[in-house]
């Protein structure tokens, strides 16, 4: 069985979820770690940038289908996703260091000891106050703690992260302390999103998806 989705329709985050509606606890099963709010946000994410060639894309009568493959979903989550997953425990060090980090940044703005003043605009007409900062810096940075776990998991690599906190505004050098080529690497602020903008003068950018709970952020 295949799915058939326009363009119209894969711009339209309620029709696909109720066109995979079936299929979304099988995919939550598979998975292991994802509950069906979070597998279901995964899975839309591979659909919309067609990873692993989930998307089957032909042209039917001068009309372009997108023909999904629940078999391939299944396929991409047991090959792609499941093996590219960690959890990070509450009490892990890397965390709480980052906690400290990231508590530590409002007082710094404070007293003028980092590039960022206290009163940097997020949005309009609304100013960033302590807790908004320090949930702002912890999200941001969170990335960079899984792909540390990650790397070391994986490929038995110890990296070290840059997180001097600088008064003047250089040039972006890399998230990975003496790495040779320049590294940004970039949380998501969601499970759905599909990319993250990375200093023009990087090498590689690296996208970390990840689910916090509400209470943590």
């Amino acid at each position: 069985m295949t799915i058939i989705f326009t363009k119209t329709e894969l711009n339209n985050k309620t029709e696909i979820r109720g066109k995979l509606e079936e299929f979304t606890s099988t995919f939550k099963d598979i998975s292991g770690n994802y509950n069906e709010d979070e597998i279901f946000s995964l899975v839309l994410s591979a659909i919309r940038v067609n990873e692993m060639n989930v998307v089957d894309i032909k042209k039917i009568k001068g009309r372009t289908q997108y023909i999904v493959d629940p078999e391939k979903i299944k396929y991409w989550i047991e090959r792609r996703l499941v093996p590219n997953t960690l959890q990070i425990s509450a009490d892990d060090k890397e965390l709480l260091k980052l906690l400290i980090f990231s508590l530590a940044i409002p007082y710094k703005m404070l007293r003028g000891e980092t590039r960022a003043p206290m009163n940097a605009k997020v949005r309009r007409g609304e100013e960033r106050y302590f807790e908004q900062i320090c949930s702002d810096v912890f999200k941001g940075e969170i990335g960079e703690v899984a792909f540390k776990k990650f790397a070391k998991q994986k490929f038995g690599r110890d990296v070290t992260l840059d997180w001097r906190i600088d008064r003047e505004i250089e040039t972006f050098k890399s998230d990975i302390v003496d790495s040779k080529k320049i590294v940004s690497i970039k949380s998501t602020d969601t499970l759905e999103s599909i990319w993250a903008e990375a200093p023009r003068n990087a090498d590689y950018g690296i996208l970390v998806k990840v689910s916090l709970p509400t209470s943590a952020v």
